[in-house]
């Protein structure tokens, strides 16, 4: 009577370590700080975390790597859809395929990058709570703005063909060949 025991899952045992590896962070009767997540009275279950009595790794990096800044990190690993990326504080972020090049979207793109080569990257979101760092490597290039460019000189030429002289004669035009009424 007095003792209580209470679990902590894998997930809530270290920031950024799972499985075997967090598990092997602690030994059997070691004393440790833990915060309550949970309780279920009925089932007589209380749910630790141990990661939660420690500051988030994560809000530390978003606070002194604003959205937009470019950073330099280590290629950790390449799959289909992209770059994993080791950046300070033993934080991993994710450069998705669709992020790499502006010209190729396919994994042909991946190609030209090794596991453990230094890159630049711009963080493009983090979310502290989900772990997460979203980057990008195009959005260094000035690519971005020629596309910007060429989409303002478009819009006077969208103006034109939208405006009502030029519009309505080509609808009628189409109306009239499908057998429709006509705007007038």
């Amino acid at each position: 009577e007095g003792d209580v025991d209470g679990m902590v899952h894998m997930s809530d045992i270290a920031w950024g370590v799972t499985g075997e590896e967090a598990l092997n962070l602690h030994r059997k009767g070691e004393s440790v700080k833990a915060v309550v997540l949970d309780v279920d009275v009925e089932k007589e279950r209380i749910s630790l975390g141990l990661k939660q009595a420690q500051a988030n790794p994560w809000a530390a990096f978003a606070e002194s790597h604003p959205v937009g800044s470019e950073v330099e990190g280590e290629v950790k690993n390449s799959t289909e859809f992209g770059l994993f990326v080791g950046l300070d504080s033993e934080i991993d972020g994710m450069v998705h395929l669709s992020d790499i090049s502006w010209d190729d979207q396919s994994e042909d793109a991946l190609k030209a990058f090794k596991k453990g080569e230094k890159v630049t990257v711009k963080i493009l979101e983090i979310e502290p709570e989900k772990e997460r760092v979203a980057l990008g490597i195009k959005q260094l290039s000035g690519a971005a703005e020629n596309w910007l460019y060429v989409a303002m000189a478009l819009v006077p030429v969208l103006i034109f063909l939208l405006h009502p002289r030029v519009l309505y004669p080509l609808m009628n035009g189409i109306l009239r060949r499908l057998g429709k009424p006509v705007i007038d």
